[in-house]
Parts: structure tokens; C-alpha cells; sequence
């Protein structure tokens, strides 16, 4: 379309001056229209490289820190973490635990008397003793809890005192320090189809060494009901195996209630129904860790307790150590005391850090978007020759 010509305006020696130009130009400008013109990139889509995601266009939120915001949270979170510090403390500190280390019973209790155990194997004092045979008053073979590959030469007895009733429930957990148990030859050495009741291949468990011929001296027990949990049940199930095709594992030959003298299975265990078998295979992600063993729902009045154990898992050849441990809970768990230290100690730190800051506001505050603090607007350092 056509424009019309405006005559400009010009100084003394007929030059037009620059505001003129300007606004002629925009003028011109009002009066072309300019159709817009379509891009011929490709729409935006969940997979394009034009997304706004890949583009980095996206909405965004950051925060502004000033004074005026960071010091009232962290007064707001130092009141809240060290109260709550304080109440984990109080009830971790109402947790009944007995703890035992009965590692070296074998190698130091004498035979038949008890003795007291030395400083530190508990945290609370104990005796112990070894036996030379299987006491009178030992568990017999039940449904419920089977005893009888218990080894006279390797029986371990604890006594001691509880001063104060502990309520109900009350578990009974194994302890294994400095035990690796997620070491990666030992976390590949299981067959998850087999526990869960396929029939396997023998050349497919190659790497659940040893099977039955090897000679090892170790136990496994089977556990009572309610200590593990609903999803460790569903890994395992009722083996498809007939009695006729398979051996136990040599570490289960001992149990007199589940093989028969010449080292077949009286009936094929139920793994699903194992629960302290399910918690032994749940792998502990750290070297100290303990697992249940037991479920007592009844209280436990004060008075001398003893506790026969079948010490056969070697631990010491490669400084480990175990212990079995009886306590009960409250409704933040088992004693902790590091949880509720952990609290007070980050409560303390925004405390400490919230009175810094607050004193630094108070004695030399800052102006919030002051331009003397840009780098254009400082004083430049002189710049020296060097030679």
C-alpha cells in the first residue's frame, strides 16, 4: 500500500534533526501492516525438542532470602525439632531392652556353674554357664518351635534379672555385628523361583553353594507367626518338588524334627509359613543389625530369667559378633536413642544459626536490592604492569 511523504523538519542549515527522524519513522511504521508469517518448525509435542521442558521455559519459583523470611523459619524450626527431640528421648528411654553377647560363651563359661559374664558382652549384668547335656526343662518337638537338632557340646545357658515388668508384646530379636550380610556373593547365593516353590534345575543353583554333600556346621531355625512382614510372605510358597527329589541343605540336616536319620526330609517345609527363615533373607543393609526371633504378647513380670541357647553359627573367625536381645516397643519403635539426639542436635543448629543471623541484622543490616553491591558499581582495583 502507498505512504504518504511528510515533509521534515530541518534546522538552520537545512539538516533534519534527529527527534524528527525518529518520529517520522514511527509513524511509518504505524501505517505498514505486516501479516504475520507462520513458522515452519514443527508443533510442540511430548517428544520434540521444541517442548517447553527441553527449552527450559517452563514456570519457575525461587524464593527470595531475606532477613526478614530466613530467621523466622529457622526459629520455627529449631522450637519444633528440639521439642520433638526431647519426646523421642523420653519414650525411647521407656523401651525395656536386655541385650546379651554370648559370642564367646563356648570359649570362657565354664562347664555347669554359672559364672558372671564380663563388663561389657550386655547391658545389663548376666551369667552364663555351658552344659554337657540337654537340660530336662529345654522345649520339646512341637509344631511351634522345634528343638531337637540342638547340640549338647554347643548349648549356651543366660540368666538374668528383670528388675521391672516389661508390657506386652515383648520380641525376642538376634543381634550380628560387624556382619556383612550384603556382601555380593552372599546376596547372588539364592534362587528366588525355588523359594517361591518352582522346581529348579540342580544345575541351575550353582550359585546357592553348598548343597547337601559339603560338609558345613551351621543352623537355621524355623520361626513362630507374626514377625514378618505380608510382602516377604509373597516371595515364598509351597515347593512343586515331590519328597523324593530333594535333599535339605546341609545346614538343616541337625534338625532331627524336619530329616529323617539318613538325610531326607520327613515333609517338604513350607518356606511360605517360615517367618524366621522370610526375615533371615531380607537382607540388612548395614554390618550391625538385628532381626526377630519371637513374639511374646503377654507382659513379663520381674524375676530370673534364663535362655537356653544352641551356639552353632561360627561368627569369630572373621570378627563378628552376635547377641540375642528381648524388648519390647513404644509407638515410635524400638529404643533409639540417636533419633531423638539427631533432632536436638539440628535444633540446636538452626537455634544458633537464627541468633547469628539475627545479630548480624541487627548490628549491620543490608538494604535488600542495593545497586552499590553490583560489581559494575564498585571501585575498580589499579591494575599494575608486570614486568
Amino acid at each position: 500500500m502507498g505512504t504518504e511523504k511528510r515533509p521534515t523538519r530541518r534546522n538552520s542549515q537545512g539538516a533534519s534533526t534527529l527527534p524528527d527522524l525518529e518520529r517520522e519513522n514511527r509513524d511509518q511504521l504505524r501505517e505498514v501492516s505486516v501479516s504475520p508469517v507462520r513458522s515452519a518448525s514443527p508443533s510442540p509435542g511430548r517428544h520434540s525438542k521444541h517442548s517447553a521442558f527441553k527449552q527450559q521455559r517452563l514456570p519457575a519459583w525461587q524464593p527470595i532470602l531475606t532477613p526478614y523470611n530466613v530467621i523466622p523459619s529457622l526459629f520455627v524450626m529449631a522450637f519444633v525439632f528440639i521439642p520433638l527431640g526431647v519426646v523421642f528421648l523420653i519414650f525411647s528411654e521407656q523401651v525395656q531392652e536386655y541385650m546379651f553377647d554370648y559370642t564367646t560363651c563356648l570359649a570362657e563359661a565354664p562347664i555347669g556353674k554359672f559364672v558372671s559374664a564380663p563388663s561389657g558382652y550386655g547391658n545389663v549384668p548376666f551369667e552364663w554357664r555351658r552344659l554337657s547335656s540337654i537340660p530336662t526343662y529345654a522345649p520339646r518337638v512341637s509344631d511351634e518351635f522345634s528343638p531337637a537338632y540342638m547340640d549338647a557340646a554347643n548349648l549356651c545357658e543366660v540368666r538374668f534379672k528383670v528388675e521391672k515388668e516389661i508390657s506386652g508384646p515383648v520380641f525376642q530379636y538376634y543381634r550380628l555385628s560387624n556382619y556383612y550380610q550384603n556382601q555380593r556373593l552372599y546376596v547372588k547365593s539364592v534362587d528366588w523361583h525355588q523359594l517361591k516353590g518352582q522346581a529348579v534345575e540342580r544345575a541351575d543353583l550353582e550359585d546357592c553353594a553348598p548343597l547337601q554333600g559339603d560338609s558345613i556346621d551351621t543352623v537355621y531355625a524355623f520361626p513362630p507367626k507374626d514377625i514378618a512382614w505380608p510382602y516377604d510372605k509373597n516371595r515364598y510358597g509351597v515347593s512343586e518338588y515331590k519328597l523324593e527329589e530333594i535333599r535339605p541343605p546341609p545346614f538343616w540336616v541337625k534338625d532331627k524334627s524336619l530329616v529323617n536319620s539318613d538325610g531326607t526330609y520327613k515333609k517338604i517345609p513350607n518356606l511360605s509359613e517360615d517367618e524366621r527363615f522370610q526375615n533371615w533373607m531380607k537382607v540388612a543393609g548395614l554390618p550391625t543389625f538385628r532381626k526377630p526371633y519371637g513374639r511374646c504378647t503377654e507382659d513379663i513380670p520381674p524375676g530370673f530369667y534364663t535362655v537356653l541357647i544352641s551356639s552353632t553359627y561360627e561368627v569369630e573367625s572373621y570378627g563378628a559378633k552376635k547377641a540375642f536381645v528381648i524388648s519390647n516397643t513404644s509407638w515410635i519403635g524400638g529404643k533409639n536413642t540417636f533419633l531423638g539426639y539427631a533432632y536436638i542436635v539440628a535444633g540446636t543448629v538452626f537455634l544458633a544459626l537464627a541468633i547469628v543471623f539475627l545479630a548480624r541484622h541487627l548490628v549491620a543490616p543490608r538494604r535488600l536490592g542495593d545497586a552499590s553491591f553490583l560489581s559494575w558499581n564498585q571501585e575498580a582495583a589499579p591494575i599494575t604492569a608486570v614486568q
